[in-house]
């Protein structure tokens, strides 16, 4: 007697949200080994001496631009037409790109969610679509806690602005037909002490690295300075390294944007004294990866959903 065919298994919803969703808490300890995996290496390839340019604040009120043309890497596959590049890859440089009191708006955005947290040195970091934030004494929820951190309406539209100006910026700079916001968003204060000592890899956050080299679907990356080298803190300078070894001052209101393959190698020099604060984010070539900004004082953490 012939055998019955087994039935096709069936994806239940639950598995269904999964695939579709990341791990925060997951992404960060992945992250870190990557950092440390990666740095070593990266940093082996650039020891050479070679000459530098340096790019200083801005003295002048004018949107000031600087852009930078970069042979793209091998990594952008597959390709996306309108949104990939083939052979124009680059990196960019605006200064006074929102104003000093957006700049302050964000900053108190940042701390507000940020209180309670170690000020004793070293990083800081805050999503506040998933309302993560890690620093050297751990990972909480702020809006699991009891009772949750809430940030105003107009806290969350600020900061949804911001990010959809940027997003802008970044296809109009590329020449981009589409692109998409995609998770996580940090704030990130990086406070230096030189009696602080790092309690894990990821607090060292120094290290070289490529940003799509960490997560595959990182296409361009977004770096808005929310406050001023040599004024707000010294070190922290921002660096590409490649022939030139490119070093940026972080500036209030200075927004960095470049393609986050292997041509834009770049590190974060170690904060020396005061608080530096960045916004930054990342923007994918692939639907699929797509994150609704929700900022609605809940936690999201899924890609690609309406809900």
């Amino acid at each position: 007697m012939a055998k019955k065919k087994a039935a096709p298994v069936k994806q239940t919803a639950t598995q269904a949200r999964q695939k579709a969703s990341f791990s925060w808490p997951t992404l960060f300890w992945s992250l870190a080994l990557l950092f440390g995996l990666l740095a070593v290496w990266l940093r082996v390839q650039t020891t050479a001496a070679v000459p530098s340019s340096h790019v200083g604040r801005s003295q002048s009120l004018a949107p000031a631009r600087i852009r930078w043309n970069v042979t793209c890497s091998n990594q952008y596959n597959p390709f996306i037409q309108g949104c990939h590049k083939r052979s124009k890859c680059g990196r960019a440089l605006r200064d006074n790109f929102v104003s000093q009191d957006v700049v302050q708006q964000l900053r108190d955005i940042a701390d507000h969610g940020m209180q309670g947290r170690s000020t004793l040195g070293g990083p800081t970091i805050m999503d506040i679509n998933t309302g993560y934030v890690k620093d050297g004494n751990g990972l909480i929820n702020l809006y699991r806690q009891n009772p949750p951190v809430k940030f105003t309406t107009e806290q969350y539209t600020l900061y949804r602005d911001v990010i959809e100006k940027i997003r802008r910026a970044v296809m109009e700079e590329f020449q981009l037909s589409s692109l998409h916001f995609t998770a996580p968003t940090f704030l990130t204060r990086l406070i230096g002490n030189e009696s602080w000592t790092p309690a894990e890899l990821h607090d060292e956050y120094w290290h070289a690295h490529v940003d799509k080299n960490n997560t595959a679907h990182y296409d361009y990356s977004g770096l808005l300075y929310l406050a001023d080298y040599g004024v707000d803190f010294t070190g922290g300078l921002f660096a590409f390294i490649d022939a030139k070894n490119t070093t940026v001052e972080p500036a209030r209101g200075r927004l960095m944007m470049f393609t986050s393959g292997m041509e834009n190698l770049h590190e974060v020099r170690r904060v020396e004294t005061g608080a530096r604060y960045l916004m930054s984010m990342w923007f994918t070539c692939d639907p699929r990866k797509r994150f609704h900004n929700f900022l609605d004082g809940k936690v999201h953490d899924r890609f690609n959903q309406d809900v």
